[in-house]
């Protein structure tokens, strides 16, 4: 059985999307090697049958130069997320549609988007309600 390479325990205080990134102190990932990576959520410490597990797979990739070219030419950041994202390089663009999210409307909603595209429909959508809820709009007829 492979030895997990990383094992942390975060600490989530509301919910939502949540990043995680490798430390910069850990190894590097080996290019062209499948790494099988893996959340389990602990809902109820007392009730383990109740924690939620997934699992994916990621590929640690090398750019090619006509790529990197394509990156450095890119206008904004959404410009260079979509360059990623057709490049097939999906959580590269999630990266960098997260990085500026919380600051502009515009890449938050391609990062939804982007998310609604590979189904996560569910997560979206209570994303979108969450917003709503935050940023009631008022709306003025006059008569």
């Amino acid at each position: 059985m492979p030895r997990p390479i990383l094992e942390q325990t975060v600490q989530v205080t509301k919910p939502g999307i949540v990043q995680f990134q490798l430390p910069k102190q850990h190894q590097e990932l080996v290019a062209g090697k499948e790494y099988r990576w893996s959340i389990s959520i602990t809902c109820n410490p007392n009730r383990p049958s109740t924690d939620m597990f997934v699992q994916s797979f990621i590929q640690q990739v090398v750019r090619s130069p006509e790529l990197n070219r394509q990156l450095i030419d890119a206008k904004s950041s959404q410009e260079r997320a979509r360059i990623l994202a057709q490049a097939g390089l999906w959580y590269d663009a999630l990266e960098t549609l997260s990085a500026v999210g919380d600051k502009d409307a515009t890449a938050h909603a391609e990062l939804l988007s982007l998310l609604d595209q590979v189904g996560l429909k569910t997560i979206t959508s209570r994303e979108r309600k969450s917003e709503q809820a935050a940023n009631p709009s008022i709306r003025v007829r006059r008569q």
